[in-house]
Order: structure tokens, then C-alpha cells, then sequence
């Protein structure tokens, strides 16, 4: 089903558009290593916030943390 489809990620509720280039790191800390970097206009699924930073999932496999202010909410009715 589409639960399995997306691993252990929770329903797709907490969306968000990257509004500036990202890096992802890999603990919420500026001096952990980085991963990927999400582009400006890349999706993400906001799977947990710890104080400025948001842990999210994107398409490719891409998850860690980021600054959260880099993200703007999509709203869901």
C-alpha cells in the first residue's frame, strides 16, 4: 500500500516548498556533517522540528536536518 511505498514517513501532511538552497545535515548542529542539498522549489515532508531546525524527507532519498526558516508550509485543508 502507500504506507509501504513511503517507508516509515507519516502521511503527507506536513509539506513544504524550500524557499532558499538548504544543505541537510545530518544531526540538528551546524557543525554536523552535511548531506544533500535541497534545492529553492524542492518538496519536503517535515518529519520532526527540534528548535530552529526541521528534519525532512524529500524525493531521491534526501532526509535531514535543515534550517527550518529556509521552508515555507504548504497549507492543507
Amino acid at each position: 500500500g502507500l504506507l509501504e511505498r513511503a517507508g516509515d514517513l507519516p502521511p503527507a501532511t506536513d509539506l513544504a516548498v524550500v524557499s532558499r538552497d538548504a544543505p541537510l545535515h545530518v544531526l540538528p548542529a551546524l557543525a554536523s556533517d552535511r548531506g544533500a542539498t535541497l534545492r529553492t522549489g524542492d518538496m519536503a515532508r517535515v518529519v520532526e522540528l527540534q528548535g530552529a531546525w526541521a528534519r525532512v524527507a524529500a524525493d531521491g532519498g534526501r532526509e535531514g536536518w535543515l534550517d527550518a526558516a529556509a521552508l515555507v508550509a504548504i497549507p492543507h485543508d
